[in-house]
């Protein structure tokens, strides 16, 4: 059964909404699904639920499995071609005006009832968490430029030796890591909403 999902995921690469259950991904899924009928099922008085709660897992682990392995891609691709560009005085001018676009962006957003409703992300934020999550994002230009690995552990490093952060280091990553993922999203679809737009410096 396992190695039915596996094949499963594996051939889900890069692929998202529908496109996972469709064509020859769908014949996959099928026989999934088929091994999961020979193996007995999911063994629970309450089958529904559990394939549910399954199904749900797998999703899950099939993005994050695909969100790593783009990662890994996309640093080998770098170190491959020798991308390192400085930070020239232009990009981080550009840098830092988006900075302060974005977190006004957040500081209007997070008071305003069609963020209480429908962005929590941005809603549950306290004016210090706007800064950070901005802060954080100016890292990730920046290492990004480099063509710097984004871990949340080298993302909080930068923090404490460039930007000032004192918070000790296994707490600020911890949060960093939130603030990654709250970055997707805010670049993302968000109640049909895209809250942050891409970044394409020009210099």
């Amino acid at each position: 059964m396992s190695a039915a999902f596996e094949a499963w995921d594996d051939g889900t690469v890069g692929l998202s909404g529908d496109k996972p259950f469709e064509g020859r991904t769908g014949r996959l899924w099928n026989a999934f699904l088929r091994a999961i009928v020979k193996h007995g099922g999911w063994k629970s008085t309450n089958d529904a639920a559990v394939t549910d709660a399954k199904f749900a897992a797998a999703l899950k682990l099939k993005a994050k499995k695909s969100a790593d392995r783009k990662q890994r891609r996309a640093e080998a691709s770098a170190k491959r071609k020798g991308i390192s560009r400085s930070a020239t005085p232009e990009f981080m001018a550009e840098v830092e005006a988006e900075r302060i676009r974005r977190l006004g962006i957040l500081l209007d957003l997070r008071g305003k009832p069609f963020a209480k409703a429908h962005l929590p992300i941005v809603s549950r934020l306290s004016p210090e968490g706007c800064r950070r999550t901005t802060d954080v994002w100016v890292v990730r230009a920046i290492l990004s430029r480099y063509g710097r690995p984004l871990t949340g552990k080298i993302v909080a490093q930068y923090l404490k030796d460039h930007l000032g952060y004192t918070v000790d280091l296994t707490s600020l990553t911890t949060w960093t890591y939130k603030d990654v993922e709250r970055i997707a999203k805010l670049e993302g679809d968000i109640a049909g909403v895209t809250i942050w737009s891409r970044f394409d410096p020009k210099h």
